[in-house]
């Protein structure tokens, strides 16, 4: 790992740490779905840090899940955390695309239970994330 990797990754870091916290703002201002795409988007951005910094030259993985699997080959928590994780994936695309649920449109489909539970896991996300990149 190199000085530029680990700038590399520190700066994906620091825009995961801008996304969870416009996930909290949306979340205060009961933009529920909105919230729970910006805490997917917190996840995938502190693990593309996390790879980066650890030398991972191109990330072009797009999901927590595909993330969580290259990430584990590195770090076998990364498996051991994915199930739980990966459920921000669900937010990727039905928070964003009327044509991704069946009934209504994304912005009113979402609760505050729904990105509440997003909230904490991208939280969990993001802390287990900024501790592996200082091992």
């Amino acid at each position: 790992m190199s000085n530029l990797d680990i700038a590399i990754g520190k700066k994906w870091l620091k825009y995961a740490h801008r996304d969870f916290e416009d996930a909290k703002f949306t979340f205060q201002g009961r933009r529920y779905s909105l919230s729970c795409f910006l805490s997917q988007q917190t996840a995938v951005k502190a693990l593309k840090a996390y790879l980066s910094c650890k030398g991972k030259e191109k990330v072009d993985e797009k999901t927590v899940t595909e993330l969580c699997d290259c990430a584990k080959l590195m770090n076998p928590a990364f498996g051991e955390n994915k199930n739980r994780w990966t459920e921000l994936d669900n937010y990727l695309f039905q928070t964003r695309f009327p044509d991704s649920i069946s009934e209504g449109i994304p912005a009113m489909s979402f609760s505050d239970a729904d990105a509440g539970k997003a909230l904490n896991i991208a939280a969990e996300i993001s802390g287990f994330i900024s501790r592996a990149m200082k091992e």
